[in-house]
């Protein structure tokens, strides 16, 4: 039978986590169901193991785990992100017949990647009919319009005009759409193609729009509302989008960059008072069990099963506590996933924005390798490797891309074979010393403005030079928000705002400044 001694229990390798009396029979009870979960038990002893369970639930601590075994798998298995289908849509051409389109429907519905391929091959009369129709259309969905927009940006600034694209993007992002935030992204962007065309009104209409999906991310959409508002001398809808902002997305790139523009200091959110980890749950109880396995199977050295049962809570905790989230969260930063700690702390803040403090904000912007990233710098700032590292890998030095880029920085094979002779791009000081250097060769093509250089390492700096060219701005916020590849504009905010904060949570001698954020010392 279990029996308890009172001894603290403390992670390996790591400060305590909880205080829970470690059990003279831990390592044992451990080991069995290590083994179970793995399948090396026998037959019988399996067998046996799961009718001991169902005699007594205190054969064994982990007793629930093993006769609920299937349904936590279940709701796991359904919890999951599942990495998404490579899309094989094909390519929808319109057919033409007489100023007439005749499979206007099917286009209408099309996948907006289908209908883009497609639109290569027709005439650019046939556009202009395409346009016309495309604007004129009052039934939903409008997935042409969509296509239509992203078609003719190549044409910036000189054979298309941004209240075009606007009036294109408007009419997409107005249809309801199955999939979270396509609407609001849409909505937003053609916000911004009004606002760079210089149409401030239709802009802030659309802004108003994608700010209202609270289901979406809104701090780009808040962020040009604030500044419409700011400029249109209104002051009173001024602050209160600018409360919003700092309320929802404390820490965000575009609340830091609203916040630069009104002189006021981002960091304050650091001084909130602590959130202490709660190791048990009082929404949730069902989590308590599971939670007593991860601390005996961390203990003990089991760390495998320990992130399978983690795996367990994560699928089932919706319900559950932010401040037993966090407790959760220390553990797989404890077991070196710190891309697990990382989601979990993601969901905390976002959905109660409210702990955002000093301590959260050190775990969420963890200064891991910084003596290598020092070491290595390139005469670069390590904090803007470090900001790099955290996006790209989330410091995992053997993370791999589908694109086959690897390391802590996210190496590709092209730049690897450029800038070093070594064969272990997987070694973190030949990682970092690669993507130093590549990321220095970048800032110096891009006259020191590092956002472009980051756009540049996250779709080449080929690409960069093609957006600099087709969205004139000296607005670096307005240049990144423009960038057509949802991926990139995204990279580039999220490095900077890493940038930002690692700089303001570790650097005391030189602490971080808007202005550091976007152009290279």
């Amino acid at each position: 039978m279990y029996q308890s001694t009172p001894k603290p229990f403390c992670g390996i390798g790591s400060p305590c986590l909880s205080q829970r009396p470690v059990a003279a029979g831990d390592y044992e009870a451990a080991y069995q169901f290590d083994q179970w979960l793995k399948g090396h038990l026998s037959q019988e002893s399996a067998q046996q193991y799961h009718q001991g369970c169902q005699d007594n639930l205190q054969h064994s601590p982990f007793c629930f785990s093993v006769l609920n075994f299937f349904q936590l798998e279940a709701r796991r298995l359904i919890q999951q992100d599942l990495p998404k289908r490579k899309t094989t849509s094909k390519s929808i051409s319109p057919k033409i017949k007489k100023d007439s389109i005749t499979n206007w429907i099917e286009l209408r519905f099309s996948p907006v990647v289908a209908t883009l391929r497609g639109l290569n091959r027709v005439k650019p009369t046939d556009i202009e009919l395409l346009k016309t129709k495309a604007l004129a259309e009052t039934a939903c969905p409008n997935n042409i319009a969509v296509s239509l927009a992203a078609f003719l940006e190549d044409q910036l600034p000189s054979q298309v005009s941004y209240s075009l694209l606007g009036q294109l993007y408007e009419k997409g992002g107005a249809c309801p759409s199955e999939n979270p935030g396509d609407s609001e992204t849409l909505m937003t962007r053609a916000g911004l193609m009004y606002w760079a065309g210089g149409e401030k009104s239709r802009a802030e209409s659309c802004f108003q729009t994608s700010a209202k999906d609270k289901d979406a991310f809104r701090s780009r959409a808040l962020y040009w509302l604030s500044r419409i508002y700011q400029e249109s001398g209104q002051s009173s809808r001024f602050k209160e989008t600018l409360n919003e902002l700092k309320t929802q997305y404390p820490f965000s790139f575009h609340t830091l960059m609203a916040l630069h523009g009104v002189k006021e200091d981002p960091g304050s959110i650091l001084k909130t008072s602590a959130t202490a980890p709660r190791s048990r749950s009082e929404q949730a109880p069902q989590l308590n069990n599971l939670i007593e396995q991860v601390e005996i199977l961390h203990d003990q050295g089991f760390q495998q099963s320990a992130d399978k049962v983690l795996s367990w809570i994560i699928s089932d905790s919706e319900r559950a506590e932010p401040e037993f989230m966090l407790y959760v969260s220390d553990f797989k930063h404890s077991h070196g996933n710190t891309l697990g700690q990382l989601k979990i702390l993601t969901n905390i803040l976002y959905a109660n924005p409210q702990l955002t403090n000093k301590a959260i904000m050190e775990r969420y912007f963890p200064k891991l390798y910084f003596p290598v990233f020092e070491k290595h710098s390139q005469g670069l700032d390590p904090y803007l490797l470090m900001s790099i590292a955290r996006r790209e890998s989330a410091f995992n030095p053997k993370a791999v891309s589908r694109a086959r880029a690897k390391g802590l920085m996210q190496i590709s094979p092209g730049t690897h074979r450029r800038l070093s002779s070594t064969k272990n791009i997987f070694d973190p000081e030949a990682n970092i010393s690669v993507g130093s250097r590549y990321l220095a060769d970048l800032i110096k093509k891009s006259n020191g403005f590092i956002h472009l250089a980051l756009a540049g390492y996250n779709a080449g700096p080929n690409r960069v030079d093609l957006w600099v060219a087709r969205y004139a701005t000296t607005d670096p916020v307005l240049f990144i928000d423009l960038i057509p590849f949802k991926e990139t504009r995204e990279y580039v905010a999220s490095v900077l705002r890493n940038y930002y904060w690692y700089r303001r949570l570790h650097e005391e001698e030189k602490p971080a400044t808007i202005e550091a954020l976007l152009t290279s010392p």
